[in-house]
């Protein structure tokens, strides 16, 4: 699996994976809270705040104008906590109860 000198694919492959691994293994956390993260760049800590929602057992993830991120600094916790991956705003907000889009 490792193609030597191309980091990037390296990535987007571990990414890929572990987005298999998530829709299957996957469940919503006990809290309410869900986590919109937009457009932070793939080496941004994401795989950290991954582990601190897994902590928490925050309820799901949103991915805003981020294409993919190293899974493995999450430790496995990208397995366990939904998440999507989505480039506009406006339809994750239209799902999350409550939320009141007046723009």
């Amino acid at each position: 699996m490792r193609r030597k000198g191309n980091k990037k694919l390296d990535m987007l492959a571990r990414f890929v994976r572990a987005r298999r691994r998530s829709l299957v293994d996957a469940s919503p956390g006990i809290h309410s809270c869900i986590l919109i993260l937009d457009g932070l760049k793939p080496d941004f800590n994401i795989g950290k705040i991954f582990r601190v929602a897994d902590a928490f057992s925050a309820l799901e993830i949103h991915l805003i104008n981020v294409d993919f991120f190293d899974p493995d600094p999450a430790k496995g916790s990208v397995r366990w906590v939904p998440f999507s991956s989505m480039k506009p705003l406006t339809p994750v907000l239209a799902r999350c109860p409550g939320a009141d889009i007046s723009a």
